[in-house]
């Protein structure tokens, strides 16, 4: 899902081009993979998340926009959770969105998500980014 506001898609190699080369490919390779635009509705204000789920055991939660710019020339941050239960979590509230699901979203019927492990591995996150910010001072 990428972002189809007009500021997103105005350009030659923005959202609508990646998304149109993304369905192109997986058709053209037979890779069950798809993309889409997603604007603003009723649930969905502003699209901002950069994440990817893995096999349903890994979550990359991340701030790096997918252009050249963003991990070249940005400070950026991102982590990948290896765990079930969080691909679980990611992968149900993706389905609700990608199919614009108008009931209401209830995550993993009674199962809970432990967000300590995802609080713990932002906390280690921010703090190599501190870290690394003050080795090149």
């Amino acid at each position: 899902m990428l972002d189809g506001m007009y500021y997103n898609t105005d350009g030659d190699a923005d959202n609508d081009e990646i998304v149109a080369n993304i369905n192109k490919m997986s058709k053209k390779d037979n890779i069950s993979a798809a993309a889409q635009l997603k604007l603003p509705d009723e649930y969905i204000t502003k699209l901002h998340n950069k994440g990817m789920i893995v096999d349903m055991k890994y979550v990359l939660i991340s701030s790096i926009n997918w252009n050249y710019n963003s991990p070249n020339n940005n400070r950026e941050a991102g982590i990948i959770i290896k765990n079930e239960e969080s691909s679980e979590y990611f992968s149900e509230i993706f389905q609700y969105d990608w199919n614009d699901n108008p009931d209401k979203l209830e995550i993993g019927d009674s199962k809970q998500i432990d967000l300590r492990h995802i609080l713990v591995a932002v906390i280690i996150v921010l703090l190599l980014v501190i870290w690394q910010l003050k080795r090149r001072r």
